[in-house]
């Protein structure tokens, strides 16, 4: 996965909403063709949502050139998600609704986009990675006649793995055995906050981000505080393994195995490890799938 450059690219954006005119950013070889947002919308909000509604104006998806510029289109594509979280919800729709409508004018332009946004914001690995923006565009493929029912079946799943414990719904309760060989299930873990992170003790990732998370000043200040409590899941069935790298976990963490079976049962779909959910105290997921980085925005 290549970042093109996603921080600088929204510093420019937000410097267009904020002082006017429209940034020209060569990409692929190609100037993307930004709209002129109008000087009498002059509120970051109104501008912000000008440039999302009218993003795509210029461009011709009928275009092979511009349509199979891979530099272009993805670029493009990376400059419109910046933008798409700042406005309101119902504008975002509008908005990835219009633009789909227009790609389904050329079944290669749909299936180009159809596929960056599943690389941008469905991978994993994607540092743009959004369950929420990704549910906007399934919306729209899943009811398009441009694709077939077969390609449609890769997204269909797909839909059904992004709302499994989506963002403001109730995390799904498991039973697990601590590291005393006390039963507990997640709803009944106590804490304002709860950090779940569904771990496995032979991932490498899973080690790293352990130990940053172990070193991290405002994690530790909130478990010290009782504002926070960690709870690591191992989801796996290698019980020697999980008993064998016990002591390398942090000691104010809650570590278990899953007595439920996590992924049988299809209660989470862990893509990548470690998955990382922050929930409120009704354990509401706040956060879904966090990188350790984000998590105290």
């Amino acid at each position: 996965m290549k970042k093109i450059g996603v921080y600088f690219k929204r510093f420019l954006l937000m410097l267009c909403l904020m002082i006017g005119g429209s940034v020209g950013m060569a990409q692929g070889g190609m100037e993307f063709p930004f709209p002129q947002i109008p000087a009498m919308l002059v509120e970051p909000q109104q501008r912000a949502t000008y440039l999302l509604m009218h993003y795509w104006d210029n461009v011709d998806f009928k275009d092979a050139k511009v349509v199979m510029n891979e530099d272009f289109m993805e670029q493009g594509f990376v400059n419109y998600l910046s933008v798409l979280p700042i406005v309101e919800a119902q504008t975002a729709e509008k908005s990835v609704e219009a633009m789909m409508k227009r790609a389904e004018e050329n079944s290669v332009a749909y299936r180009k986009i159809a596929n960056i946004a599943e690389k941008y914001l469905f991978e994993p690995n994607s540092p743009m990675v959004s369950d929420e923006m990704y549910i906007l565009f399934l919306n729209q493929i899943l009811k398009t006649k441009v694709l077939s029912n077969v390609e449609k079946a890769r997204f269909d799943h797909q839909y059904k793995v992004v709302m499994k414990n989506r963002v403001g719904s109730v995390a799904t309760d498991f039973l697990y055995m601590d590291a005393k060989g006390e039963i507990g299930s997640l709803h009944k873990f106590r804490a304002e906050e709860t950090l779940l992170i569904f771990y496995d003790p032979d991932c490498d990732n899973c080690a790293e981000i352990i130990e940053k998370l172990r070193y991290n000043r405002e994690l530790n200040a909130k478990i010290m505080s009782g504002k926070m409590r960690v709870l690591a899941i191992y989801a796996e069935e290698n019980i020697e393994l999980w008993k064998k790298e016990l002591a390398k976990m942090p000691t104010n963490w809650t570590v278990g195995r899953a007595v439920s079976k996590i992924k049988p049962l299809g209660l989470y779909v862990l893509r990548a490890m470690p998955a990382i959910y922050l929930l409120d105290k009704d354990k509401n997921v706040v956060k879904k799938e966090a990188l350790p980085e984000n998590l105290f925005e």
